[in-house]
């Protein structure tokens, strides 16, 4: 019987050191595992900051872009009424030269008092000189 224990006792400290063996590889293998995902997470990390970085950038240049767009926008609101204008004051003039009374021409080409009554001065001015 102290032999078959004797055996016993070396079968299980056999066991226990292949079970360990084991433990030390499956051990080693997730380390290596752990040491991989963590490279991975750097590199991630890394692309985020990246495309964070890149985000903000066109986020600005779009911004800018906008801001540009609407003064140009606006720009050309004021354009067109100058032109609109400019095309009032003309036909005011042609009006005036034909003898159109003041208040006709201020209804027809919706120009101010003001402004038909400086044209007729003007008008009357040139002809004198000439």
């Amino acid at each position: 019987m102290a032999v078959w224990f004797e055996n016993s006792v070396w079968l299980v400290i056999g066991g226990l050191v292949l079970s360990q063996g084991a433990l030390f590889v499956l051990w080693s293998g997730a380390r290596r595992q752990v040491k991989l995902v963590e490279k991975q997470l750097i590199a991630l990390r890394k692309e985020q900051q990246a495309l964070i970085s890149g985000n903000l950038g066109m986020g600005r240049k779009l911004f800018k872009f906008k801001s540009n767009l609407a003064h140009l926008e606006q720009s050309q609101v004021d354009l067109k009424q100058t032109q609109s204008s400019d095309k009032s004051i003309e036909q005011a003039a042609v009006l005036l030269k034909k003898g159109v009374s003041i208040e006709e021409v201020i209804s027809s080409c919706s120009i101010s008092r003001g402004e038909a009554e400086l044209m007729v001065e003007m008008l009357n001015n040139r002809a004198a000189n000439y």
